[in-house]
């Protein structure tokens, strides 16, 4: 059982700055979809961190800035008035510049994507130009997805594991047909900002050794995910979504399960030969439950979480194939470790 004292243990501070913090966190990743979805999922998750987030970056600054009228109006924004192709990003959280990376944080990019086709003769020509990008030019990357993460700290009442299933399942947002796929339990939080190269190499490599160690947890990077999360699907005019790594809350969609799974049937069997697993109906997609509360794991003793692996291994086929990372310590191979490492067998 991971309890408070073992995660709030794994904290890395380094004069005066929180260098990487655990949390309890929810990722949701979008492609084609109403900007009035995101908006009712970002209202719900502000309305929960109510009074944390006090901290705001945007597109056009470089740094954090105490929230104020500014901030509000961005938010706003970024679901009233979304530009076509455009980019769109804001980030809240508790910690302001100069004090670290803070467990409560709410993170929104919106990409708004064309409209996908609705002529026959759109949806052919749709098909021609994703076979010729994909199939003759062999390009690798996929439509930029949107993405909200919400993270709540561990004494929140949403961290409670009975408090966060029953709030994810009163989201409009995973049983939209613009949803693709998310996850949810502990995470850490890096502090972006840190600017000193040894602040930075002593959070790098804590954050490879963590990862490492203990396997339940998430490392959200956006751009690591967004252009990657779908497959090319021949002969369709859009794409199969996949999710990004087994987590305590697995959130699929019914075409994943069937077009690369083996079919929602055969997904929801093979997972009920464990019984610590439980299987949440999300209407066109399933809500897998690993165990009863998340967990972190131990590889050094032996805890290598078998709940978690099992939806790993039923699921393997529509993991995200590649995790990039830039990172001096966290790097590639530590990356694909991670990303890997609830499929990888043990001696």
């Amino acid at each position: 059982m991971t309890t408070i004292d073992q995660l709030q243990a794994l904290q890395i501070k380094a004069e005066g700055t929180t260098l990487l913090t655990p949390c309890v966190s929810c990722t949701f990743y979008f492609d084609h979809v109403d900007p009035a979805v995101l908006r009712d999922l970002a209202d719900q998750a502000m309305a929960a961190l109510d009074g944390h987030l006090a901290h705001f970056v945007t597109g056009t600054m470089r740094r954090f800035a105490k929230r104020n009228a500014k901030a509000d109006a961005v938010f706003g924004a970024l679901f009233d008035r979304p530009r076509v192709g455009a980019r769109n990003w804001l980030q809240m959280r508790a910690a302001g510049h100069g004090e670290g990376v803070s467990s409560a944080e709410l993170a929104i990019t919106y990409k708004m994507l064309p409209p996908l086709p609705v002529t026959p003769e759109d949806t052919a020509a749709a098909i021609a130009a994703n076979k010729q990008k994909y199939e003759v030019d062999g390009a690798i990357f996929m439509p930029m997805l949107s993405s909200i993460s919400v993270s709540f700290p561990l004494d929140h009442p949403l961290a409670q594991p009975d408090a966060l299933i029953a709030w994810v399942q009163g989201l409009a947002c995973v049983n939209t047909p613009g949803f693709v796929s998310g996850h949810a339990g502990y995470a850490l939080k890096a502090d972006t900002e840190v600017g000193s190269r040894e602040l930075r190499r002593a959070m790098d490599s804590g954050l490879a050794a963590t990862l490492a160690r203990h396997p339940g947890f998430d490392y959200e990077v956006y751009g690591s995910v967004a252009t990657h999360l779908l497959k090319y699907w021949p002969g369709h005019p859009w794409f199969l979504p996949r999710f990004k790594r087994a987590q305590w809350l697995t959130f699929t969609r019914d075409v994943m399960l069937n077009e690369l799974c083996g079919g929602r049937d055969t997904v929801t069997a093979t997972l009920a030969t464990d019984t610590a697993i439980k299987v949440h109906d999300l209407g066109d997609g399933l809500m897998i439950q690993a165990g009863d509360a998340p967990q972190i794991g131990e590889v050094t003793t032996g805890d290598l979480l078998p709940s978690y692996r099992h939806v790993a291994k039923t699921l393997a086929a529509a993991r995200l194939p590649k995790f990039k990372s830039n990172d001096r310590f966290f790097n590639q191979d530590a990356a694909t470790a991670w990303l890997e490492a609830f499929e990888r067998d043990y001696d």
